[in-house]
């Protein structure tokens, strides 16, 4: 059963696509846990009752958005091996959005 849920590597095989799909979970999680945390400092802070409390909050905050951040940048590249390997990433919630490139406008380059 192991082996048909990819979760054994028997004959020196591990499937690349799985494990894309897995590391995309795991970012996927860890960004949004990171941008919970954010969410939370950023009301502490704002209902921080002394200067102290305030700024330690503050650094907690920019800690869980630089965290987001990393983990955001993880996903984008889960997504871009998904994608090369012929794949289709998962949607993602509306607090990620920000995570795949803009579609730009190719009308400039369609002009040329």
């Amino acid at each position: 059963m192991r082996w048909f849920t990819g979760d054994s590597e028997d004959f020196g095989m591990e499937d690349d696509m799985l494990r894309n799909f897995r590391a995309h979970v795991r970012h996927q999680r860890a960004a949004l846990a990171a941008l919970k945390g954010e969410e939370h400092q950023r009301w502490k802070a704002e209902t921080a009752p002394n200067q102290a409390e305030r700024e330690e909050a503050v650094l907690a905050q920019a800690d869980y958005a630089e965290r987001a951040l990393e983990a955001k940048y993880r996903l984008r590249s889960a997504r871009a091996f998904i994608s090369e390997d012929g794949g289709t990433p998962p949607h993602l919630p509306p607090e990620l959005a920000d995570v795949d490139p803009p579609v730009g406008d190719t009308t400039e380059e369609n002009d040329l």
